[in-house]
């Protein structure tokens, strides 16, 4: 699955809905994962959004 970033600038957020149990909400520093049963809110910040996605798709040499 592809998920589109786009380059935001100041204090803005790009929201959107995922499925029925949640949301995604991103700006320029990082990644939330909105859940509505409970309404809260879990961050991913920018470099641990880089350390994942590098640990998942290292090339091995």
């Amino acid at each position: 699955m592809t998920i589109p970033f786009y380059k935001l600038s100041g204090d803005m957020y790009v929201v959107t809905e995922y499925s029925d149990e949640m949301k995604f909400i991103y700006n320029e520093r990082s990644l939330g994962i909105f859940l509505k049963e409970t309404q809260d809110l879990v961050q991913i910040g920018r470099g641990s959004l880089i350390d994942i996605h590098e640990f998942f798709f290292e090339e091995n040499n």
